[in-house]
């Protein structure tokens, strides 16, 4: 089903003219969109799109592999400029000890590295952006704070969830050990960005708007919830009428994804489940704990769990 073209902004501002410069700022290449963040931020830009802004990309790019040439925007963003910026921080055991005992977490630095923050200082003065759209946390550090007034900071998840949530799905006890002193800083760490944090902030849940209106007191004033449209093709859709079942692509060792499921299975199936077949079932992909297994199967929802699967499978679910 395509995705919504309304170019009306849910928070009011900024205004939909053709004159307006967004820079968005994501701590991922864009392409190929092959997680929940990227997604995320696919849907924002190309809701810009839509409103007629003009749109730079930085992508600060700390992924480990990446694919050979540019990437090939789709048709729907080719008015955008994007500009990838590969990280050229050597990543080793020593590295990564020595993030252990900093004052920032592991993230703050990696992405507020001296390559990040002049590629984006010098997006800023090219292209002259009425608003900076920085997608996460972590992107702030690579933006230089006499420009934080015209931050539109995207927070894609509760830092403490997600860190947790990480520590307990990761298989490594050295990972472990990051993501849990991670979460020690986390607090501190945002204590200092947000209390006096002179830009406006979307979250991308309203219980994500009041965990964080609750912590640090954020005025309701320059806090919003983001639309959450995605930039989606037309599916053609092939109905499996002998064994139905619904979609959920994403780890549930992940905190949103877990308490999404939990939601569904408590509030929405039993209201469905009285007119719906009986052979529905719920396919999940990615990880899932036995923990997390157990307690989502006790509800009573007929859940498939599928594990990991390969990209070409899932685009098959789909």
């Amino acid at each position: 089903m395509p995705a919504s073209t309304s170019s009306t902004s849910t928070t009011g501002w900024p205004p939909d003219m053709l004159s307006f410069k967004q820079l968005h700022i994501t701590c991922a290449p864009i392409l190929p969109p092959n997680s929940g963040y990227k997604q995320s931020v696919l849907g924002r830009i190309w809701e810009g799109v839509q409103a007629g802004r003009t749109l730079h990309v930085v992508a600060l790019d700390n992924e480990s592999t990446r694919a050979a040439g540019a990437p090939e925007l789709p048709p729907e963003l080719t008015t955008i400029s994007y500009t990838d910026v590969a990280s050229d921080t050597v990543r080793n055991p020593l590295s990564e000890l020595v993030n252990l005992f900093t004052r920032d977490p592991r993230f703050a630095r990696i992405f507020s590295v001296a390559k990040f923050r002049a590629a984006v200082a010098d997006a800023i003065h090219t292209k002259q952006p009425d608003e900076i759209v920085a997608e996460s946390i972590w992107a702030l550090g690579a933006i230089e704070r006499r420009e934080w007034h015209r931050v539109n900071l995207v927070i894609h998840d509760v830092t403490e969830h997600l860190l947790r949530s990480s520590m307990q799905g990761e298989r490594s006890w050295l990972r472990k050990l990051f993501h849990w002193r991670d979460l020690q800083r986390c607090h501190s760490f945002e204590n200092d960005l947000l209390r006096d944090f002179p830009g406006r902030l979307t979250f991308l849940t309203q219980e994500d708007l009041a965990h964080y209106q609750r912590a640090f007191g954020l005025p309701s004033s320059r806090c919003a919830v983001a639309s959450n449209r995605l930039m989606m093709s037309s599916v053609e859709r092939k109905l499996h009428r002998d064994a139905p079942f619904l979609l959920f692509p994403g780890s549930v060792e992940f905190h949103q994804n877990f308490t999404a499921l939990k939601w569904m299975a408590e509030k929405v199936w039993p209201l469905c489940a009285e007119s719906m077949p009986k052979s529905l079932s719920v396919s999940v992909t990615g990880k899932a704990s036995e923990a997390h297994r157990a307690q989502l199967d006790a509800l009573g929802m007929p859940i498939v769990w599928m594990g990991e699967i390969p990209y070409a499978q899932l685009d098959a679910l789909y």
